[in-house]
């Protein structure tokens, strides 16, 4: 478990680097631009993490799971990556064809400019190449190259948004074109670092391979709209209720939620690599060392995310000023919706090694769409805080579901002290 402690301690690092730029940016922001124009920013960000659903379909994910298929060579591989910037390249032109052709609806929809809906698309374009990057470097545990990537994309970002704002005068506007102009370098570094890897092979064209990567992508679309639904769809529908003011509000809460999002996701990047390797032994007493883990990790989830649940106002109202402390009335609750995701990340990955995307694709759209519901039915009465409440039962509720699934899929020791009990 060394060499996990150490991967973990990298990843957590970076992620940290990574969760504190737009903290450091955000004071900044809310002092140099109004509460409306903050709120559109977030529609712009929300609208590029939707578009992943479709933009691409997720399936860099098939790429990273080819790697832990038995006696799979490396051009074999390499074709497998290349297939799926195929695929990237046909779903960027349907989804930009549709952008077109319903430009003004979404401008509408969304409250935000009609130039921003093609850019959301060309920056979603850009996101996956440099999401199926980091994959390849994560399942071979190369977090120091995967951490210099996400810092330096973080920081970069970060530092040109100010530029543009302050020093080019492009105010709030500066913002979209930093976060599009990052993503458009990065995608170009790790194309490049992908080519000088010799883990791409676009020439190469089956349609064995893209029906392969397609029967994993496409199962997941229900999965990433629903995980979309769960995650991001709050400030859609605080927006159409509350305003741009209160989508503002609620986004600086989940901007200072992140810091337990960064902790479990660090944890999970290091840690699928390692449950996948440990499944393919098919081992009782690895299992049993698994489940032990998981528990532990259970715990420690739940606590901190009552710790920081508690304390983060203050730090709200510190960083963020005066005007946006009605963003601490949901807090509480969306830090409690962060462990539960944290435990979903953990029981999920068996439903990845399995390939049996379909039941985690019903599991997130049924409860992303439960989280609306509540969501648009509670606001009425309990304003932002309808939101944490929503975001809780939900994570709640989706880790509850995809551990039973998982339970189901794969034969693990989950009660094993009860049986431990019984024999005595």
């Amino acid at each position: 478990m060394n060499f996990l402690a150490k991967g973990a301690a990298v990843y957590f690092i970076s992620n940290i680097f990574n969760a504190l730029a737009p903290l450091i940016l955000l004071p900044y922001l809310t002092r140099t631009i109004t509460p409306s124009e903050l709120g559109e920013i977030t529609m712009f960000q929300t609208f590029v993490l939707g578009l992943g659903a479709f933009v691409g379909l997720s399936v860099h994910g098939a790429a990273a799971r080819k790697y832990f298929d038995k006696e799979v060579t490396s051009d074999e591989l390499s074709s497998y990556v290349g297939a799926c910037i195929q695929i990237l390249i046909v779903t960027f032109f349907l989804t930009f064809l549709v952008g077109l052709m319903f430009i003004s609806q979404l401008s509408e929809l969304l409250s935000i400019r009609e130039s921003w809906v093609l850019v959301a698309i060309s920056a979603s374009f850009f996101s996956f190449i440099i999401q199926l990057r980091l994959s390849q470097w994560q399942i071979r545990h190369k977090s120091h190259s995967y951490g210099f990537i996400q810092v330096g994309l973080s920081v970069s970002d970060l530092l040109l948004s100010v530029v543009l704002i302050s020093y080019v005068s492009l105010n709030y506007e500066g913002r979209v074109i930093s976060i599009f102009s990052v993503y458009l370098l990065f995608a170009t570094i790790s194309l490049y670092s992908l080519s000088k890897d010799r883990l791409i092979n676009i020439k190469s064209f089956c349609w064995i391979r893209i029906k392969e990567i397609l029967d994993f992508g496409v199962p997941l679309i229900p999965h990433v709209i629903g995980a979309f639904f769960l995650v991001a769809a709050d400030r859609f529908i605080i927006n159409l209720r509350l305003g741009l003011d209160d989508a503002a509000f609620y986004m600086v809460a989940v901007q200072f939620s992140l810091a337990l999002k960064l902790v479990f996701d660090a944890s999970n990047k290091v840690y699928s690599p390692w449950l996948f390797s440990k499944l393919a032994n098919n081992d009782f007493s690895d299992k049993l060392l698994i489940v032990k883990y998981s528990y532990m990790f259970a715990i420690f989830a739940i606590l901190i995310g009552l710790a920081y649940g508690s304390v983060g106002p203050f730090f709200i109202g510190l960083v963020a000023g005066s005007d946006y402390i009605k963003a601490a009335d949901a807090f509480l609750f969306i830090c409690l919706g962060q462990s539960f995701n944290g435990l979903y990340l953990m029981v999920t990955n068996y439903i990845f090694y399995t390939k049996n995307t379909k039941r985690l694709s019903f599991i997130t759209i049924f409860v992303g769409m439960l989280n609306i519901v509540l969501l648009w039915f509670l606001i009425p009465s309990y304003g932002l805080l309808s939101a944490g409440i929503a975001f809780l039962c939900s994570n709640v509720l989706r880790f509850i579901l995809t551990w039973y699934f998982a339970k189901v899929e794969i034969n693990m020791p989950w009660f094993y002290f009860i049986k431990t009990t019984k024999v005595r």
